[in-house]
């Protein structure tokens, strides 16, 4: 990736110039589609545009969870008042709690979408990259300099990405043999998937300490768990709880996790060096899912796959 964009508002924080490992995670869940729009042809492909489309348009509403079917997260969003670039903008605040307490809420993480294809081929979806913003709001009045410095940046360097596809599309997809006799097979192809996933590393070494004090890994899982499965709520679709390995199957196999709190699945890992991401194929099936990790990336090899 080449020098960072920047405008009067924002500047970016490419993964390049971010500190420490390279953390990759993914986050998914699995649910039926109504039956009158899984049959084959431009329908299936309809189907999916029309959910990235809507995922994309009510994102708060998905993420923040205030709706009665739903489960509230520990974070908010709220699209930006501010573009970065003439990009919409996107506004995060962690309902932090320090070690078990409360703690104010003095400090926004901003993002900005980078990537969108709800029209082409392959897979639908969406990426958003993390910003430093260069204008000060209420709570940095109240900071010392060096914590002023801190503040605007986002806690992390990279991007985050969301696609959905048909269980069937994704690359090492397979015919799975559910547990439950009383379901459908996954053959069928009636399968949707949502999911994100992002390549990113921490924006400055002064954030670590703020990660441990909010037990960031917890927070992480909870936040886009809780995102994905607000999305499934609200639509009432008939949830899959069958790990991901009776769908695709990867290298990565036994890195997926169940959620304790919701029907999603995840996995985690970091690397020290950005070249350790192309000895494992589950993270190169994962670049081609998600461009736009990808192409944050230096490695040409990376970059394709």
């Amino acid at each position: 990736m080449g020098t960072a964009k920047s405008d009067k508002n924002f500047e970016e924080l490419p993964i390049a110039k971010g500190v420490g490992p390279y953390n990759v995670n993914q986050f998914r869940i699995q649910f039926r589609l109504p039956t009158p729009i899984v049959f084959k042809g431009s329908r299936r492909e309809e189907a999916i545009k029309m959910v990235a489309s809507d995922f994309l348009s009510l994102f708060p509403f998905y993420f923040n969870g205030t709706h009665a079917v739903m489960k509230e997260n520990v974070a908010s969003v709220d699209w930006g008042d501010k573009t970065f670039l003439t990009q919409k903008t996107l506004r995060f605040v962690l309902d932090a709690k320090v070690k078990g307490f409360n703690a104010p809420d003095a400090h926004s993480d901003w993002v900005y979408l980078v990537w969108k294809n709800l029209d082409k081929s392959g897979f639908k979806g969406f990426a958003a990259q993390t910003l430093r913003r260069k204008f000060a709001e209420t709570p940095d009045y109240f900071m010392p300099r060096i914590g002023r410095a801190v503040n605007v940046l986002h806690v992390l360097a990279g991007r985050r990405s969301w696609i959905v596809s048909w269980a069937n599309a994704y690359k090492g997809a397979k015919a799975g043999q559910p547990a439950q006799s009383n379901q459908r097979a996954t053959s069928d192809g009636t399968i949707c998937v949502l999911e994100t996933a992002a390549v990113e590393r921490d924006s400055s070494m002064a954030v670590s300490p703020m990660e441990w004090l909010l037990d960031a890994r917890d927070a992480l899982v909870t936040i886009w768990c809780t995102q994905l499965y607000n999305y499934v709520l609200s639509k009432n679709h008939w949830i899959s709880d069958f790990s991901p390995t009776v769908f695709q199957t990867d290298d990565g196999d036994k890195l997926w996790v169940k959620d304790s709190k919701s029907p999603c699945y995840y996995r985690m890992k970091s690397f020290t060096k950005e070249e350790e991401l192309r000895k494992h194929g589950w993270v190169k099936n994962l670049l081609e899912m998600h461009p736009a990790l990808a192409d944050q990336l230096s490695s040409p090899q990376l970059k394709t796959g």
